[in-house]
């Protein structure tokens, strides 16, 4: 995509086409995900709660301050990184990284606590 700039307006439209075209490509992956709080809502539970279950059965791990698959479940298929972008009061393009769980994982959760 070739965006010419030649004032702060066409810099803001700029910005804000490159956000609609990252964020319609990050919808597209994560259409039928669900969060770990609606996961959790189903078994009567909290969503940390429920996170404290899944490390404890070392399927997340907490890097930092944010859930990820163990190495053993990643690229399998029960869930997806969602990556919000956003832009900071310094102009910068960060992301806010959630993890989305796909019907595969929802299923493998149900089964754990079900056991």
């Amino acid at each position: 995509m070739k965006i010419t700039v030649t004032c702060e307006e066409d810099l803001l439209n700029a910005a804000e086409q490159i956000l609609a075209s990252k964020m319609a490509f990050e919808n597209r992956i994560t259409a039928g995900c669900c969060t770990i709080a609606e996961i959790a809502k189903l078994h009567h539970m909290k969503p940390d709660d429920m996170y404290s279950f899944l490390c404890d059965i070392h399927i997340l791990q907490k890097k930092g301050r944010r859930y990820q698959l163990a190495p053993k479940y990643r690229n399998q298929g029960y869930a997806v990184e969602y990556r919000k972008p956003h832009i900071t009061y310094h102009g910068q393009l960060k992301y806010k990284v959630k993890l989305l769980w796909t019907e595969k994982g929802r299923e493998m959760i149900n089964e754990l606590i079900k056991h």
